[in-house]
């Protein structure tokens, strides 16, 4: 494994790395320390926080589909694949605690 990336394909992969981890975690993780911070005095810095968490999660949503794009004309075979994989975990997950964090 090497920590540079010699082909096309592995930089179109690294680049999308960060944005692909920030879909999978980051609102997911809001909504939990939310949840459990629930009980807890105002705070009051979360609603700006918040703010820019899902401002941060809709440009990553919009970075990995101009991502899935570029993959499509200059990826290899699959490699789009795999983002749109990655997008719709992420939803699935933030879906899941969204549901999750409701019950009370």
């Amino acid at each position: 494994m090497k920590a540079i990336p010699s082909t096309r394909d592995e930089w179109i992969a690294l680049v999308l790395f960060p944005f692909k981890a920030y879909v999978v975690l980051g609102v997911p993780l809001l909504r939990i320390v939310r949840f459990l911070f629930a009980g807890m005095p105002p705070w009051y810095g979360y609603v700006d926080v918040a703010l820019a968490v899902m401002l941060g999660y809709h440009l990553a949503v919009l970075a990995l589909l101009l991502g899935t794009i570029v993959q499509v004309f200059f990826g290899r075979r699959g490699s789009a694949g795999w983002t749109l994989g990655f997008l719709a975990v992420g939803l699935w997950f933030d879906w899941i605690t969204m549901c999750w964090t409701s019950i009370r």
